[in-house]
Formats: C-alpha cells, sequence, structure tokens
C-alpha cells in the first residue's frame, strides 16, 4: 500500500522515510505527485494540527496520509513558543531568525530550571477509510547559550537533550535518530504498522501509545463505528464520544476498575458523583433504588434530552459513580449515536466532560486527544458540537427538588413541568 507524507517539509520527509523504512509501504511525498498544496497550521494543539495535515493530504489524493506536528516548549517562556514554532520568528522566518529569537529571549535566564525545555511530537496516520491513529512522544533538554551545530533543523542547533552536552546540530543523525522526539513518536506509529498495517480495522490489542480517531455521524451511526466504541468498552477501554450536549468521556459504568481509572485519569476529585447516560428509560430504572413522582414527570418531560436526573443509586454500583454520596446522575441523550453504542454494549456509559477535571470541556476530537489520548483507545469525531455548555441536572432525592447544575434546559422548564412549590433552591 502507498503511503504519502503529509508534508512539504523536506527535512521532516527525510527524518520520516528513514524511520519507517521496513513497514511494507510505499512512501511518497507530495513532490512525488507534482506537489500539492499545504493546508492551514493555525489550530490550538499539536493533535489538531496533524489531523489537518493528514486529512488535508488524504483529501487531495485519496492515499493513506502521515503527518507530524511538533514544537519547542520552553519553561521560562511558560511552554511557548510550542505549537506556533514554526512561526515564532514570523511566517517567513528562516530557521536562524526563530533560533536567534529564542536565545535573545532567554539571554538573561541563568542555568537551570528556567531554560529547561521539551520537544513534543504528534504523528498522525490516516487510513484509506479515513480512520486516524495519533502516538505521541517528547524529548527533554535545556536550551543552549548558542546555537551550535548545522545537522538537522529548525531548533536542533540550540538544543541540548538530557545525557549529552552537545546539541542536537551537533550530535548527528545517528543520536537523533534514537532519542528525538519525532524519532519516538514515528516508533511507535511503524511499531502499529508492522503489527496491524492501516488496512485492518482490527482494534484488538493496544500498540504505544496510540489513539485511534474515528469520523462518525450522531444522528446516523454507522454499525462499524457502533461495534468498535461497544467492543472497547465491554474491554475495559476508555473512549470520546459525543452526546447531545459535550463530548463525553465513556467507560463501562458498571465495571469498577473502568470507572476508577476513569477517574483517575480525569484526576476527578474524590466525592463528587460520575454521571452516565442510557439508551432507555427502563435502563435508567436499574440504576436506581426508586424514582419518585417528580422524577417521573421529567424523565417525561425532557427524555431524550439534556438533562441529567440526580437520583438514589442502587447499592450495586462501583462507588467512583456515587462518590460514595448514595446518588447518581442519569440521562437518556437525544443523540442517537450515544444511544446506540449503550444499547450494543448492553451497559450504561460514563458521560463526564472529556477533560480533565478543572480544564475548559473539549469542543473537538483533537482537543480531546491533546488532553487525553495517551489514556484513550478510540475517540468519535463528530465535528464541534452545537452545545455551549452541559446537561441541567436536578436532583429529586428529596421532596425539594434542586437544580444543581444549570445547562441547556432553562430552570424556568423545570419549573413549568413541576410547578414552583416543587422547585428548591
Amino acid at each position: 500500500m502507498r503511503l504519502l507524507i503529509a508534508s512539504n517539509n523536506e527535512g521532516k520527509c527525510r527524518e520520516i522515510m528513514a524511520a519507517l523504512g521496513g513497514v511494507g509501504l510505499e512512501l511518497l511525498t507530495p513532490r512525488d505527485l507534482g506537489g500539492l498544496p499545504s493546508p492551514c497550521e493555525d489550530w490550538a494543539s499539536y493533535e489538531e494540527n496533524g489531523l489537518e495535515k493528514a486529512r488535508h493530504f488524504h483529501a487531495l489524493t485519496g492515499l493513506a496520509a502521515l503527518a507530524d506536528d511538533s514544537g519547542l516548549e520552553v519553561a521560562h517562556l511558560d511552554g511557548r513558543p510550542g505549537v506556533r514554532s514554526a512561526r515564532f520568528a514570523g511566517p517567513t522566518s528562516s530557521y536562524a531568525e526563530k533560533n536567534e529569537a529564542l536565545l535573545t529571549l532567554l539571554k538573561d535566564v541563568p542555568e537551570g530550571e528556567r531554560r529547561r525545555a521539551r520537544f513534543v511530537c504528534v504523528v498522525v496516520c490516516v487510513d484509506p477509510g479515513g480512520s486516524s491513529y495519533v502516538f505521541r512522544d517528547e524529548c527533554a533538554g535545556i536550551i543552549a547559550r548558542s546555537a551550535r551545530g548545522s545537522y538537522g533543523f529548525g531548533y536542533d542547533p540550540v538544543f541540548v537533550p538530557d545525557g549529552f552536552e552537545r546539541t542536537f546540530g551537533e550530535l548527528g543523525e545517528e543520536v537523533k535518530s534514537r532519542i528525538s522526539h519525532r524519532a519516538k513518536a514515528l516508533r511507535k506509529a511503524r511499531d502499529f504498522l508492522l503489527a496491524h498495517g492501516l488496512e485492518n480495522d482490527s482494534l484488538d490489542g493496544e500498540v504505544g501509545a496510540g489513539c485511534k480517531i474515528m469520523c462518525a455521524d450522531v444522528s446516523a451511526p454507522s454499525a462499524q463505528v457502533v461495534a468498535a466504541a461497544a467492543r472497547l468498552i465491554l474491554a475495559g477501554k476508555l473512549i470520546g464520544y459525543p452526546t447531545d450536549t459535550l463530548y463525553g468521556l465513556g467507560a463501562n459504568a458498571l465495571d469498577a476498575a473502568s470507572t476508577d481509572r476513569l477517574a483517575d485519569v480525569k484526576r476527578r476529585p474524590a466525592g463528587k458523583p460520575i454521571s452516565v447516560i442510557v439508551d432507555s428509560v427502563e435502563r435508567a430504572r436499574s440504576l436506581t433504588r426508586e424514582l419518585n413522582g417528580a422524577s417521573e414527570r421529567l424523565m417525561e418531560a425532557f427524555w431524550p434530552g439534556p438533562l441529567t436526573l440526580l437520583v438514589e443509586a442502587s447499592g450495586s454500583l462501583p462507588s467512583a459513580l456515587t462518590g460514595d454520596t448514595g446518588k447518581i446522575g442519569v440521562r437518556v441523550p437525544d443523540c442517537r449515536l450515544a444511544r446506540a453504542i449503550c444499547e450494543a454494549a448492553d451497559v450504561p456509559l460514563t458521560a463526564t466532560s472529556a477533560n480533565v477535571a478543572g480544564q475548559p470541556p473539549a469542543t473537538t476530537a483533537g482537543e480531546i486527544v491533546a488532553a487525553l489520548g495517551s489514556f484513550l483507545s478510540l475517540v468519535l469525531d463528530c465535528g464541534k458540537l452545537a452545545a455551549e455548555t452541559g446537561s441541567t441536572v436536578v436532583d429529586v432525592t428529596s421532596g425539594a427538588v434542586e437544580v444543581t447544575r444549570q445547562g441547556v434546559i432553562a430552570e424556568e422548564r423545570i419549573r413549568t413541568v413541576l410547578g414552583e412549590k416543587a422547585l428548591g433552591g
């Protein structure tokens, strides 16, 4: 099979071709095809830029494509230049000008932690069917006092990797091909290609820190997408998927090991329940001790839809779901894809937002992978979701029903259904 290296950077193409030798693929560059335009790289993360490039070249040619995006993050500059490394000194600046601009900013910074830096690389493979696979790695070091050496490209002459006294610009190909951020990310991609190939749709097993991204339709989900997600959920894996509001972080809600891992990955504070979605009212009933009249009226009025009911939890549920509060948040979403995954797996699915606790919710698949990709086996990409907030959460465990989080459904609509006196707060 032919694999297009999705870059017009000749230095990158050489490194990628050298790293992928022996995988049984015919490696091509845009130059081999007569030249192809590059896309705009203005996303906020390496993952999103890598996805944009790989998908762009795949769309132009129909070929499997492999792209990378990388950057240099410096402690003294609070992680800059980062994703904007290539444009740090201006969009048309030379490598020498970029290095000089960086060294000028660090001129008065003494040796030590503030000169610490790391190269980050994300590699994205897109198969002929449009599914993507993301691999990430890093290389830590310090910024030198001056540019040294002529090997490589970019910031290589000013970066001294840990364990060495010379820059990448001085160390040469043999060392860089072993320890660089790009070399390590490409090895993960190479191992994946050797084990699975881009034409093999099997998701059995994991290779490196790869995360698969599949394009999906929220209203008309394909059987392939639903089956892939359900299979991983039942295997104890974590996935990112769309709901009727924001992207959610999915795990088998009935499996304690899966819910504990989800809580660790999100760094979720103890004592905070994890909400779940279900495909039917009947499955919702199975998670609760008893639903009162207020619950019944709200379910009838707003399900399927963006209303989460905080109810008394069944005693058999994993403690991570309830946060030892005795309560669980549950809803039937107005999203056919999410409901189809629940139905296919025959389990409720965790529905906490797909982000690290305290961080803004992810609005794209690329943002999910950037934040949590090394922990996820699959992300379902449905583009940017329309909702700007999560579901409305209503606590119905006491006599006075309370809106504990204002979301898509306004409190006035809740009052209309229940009546003013039934609503607390």
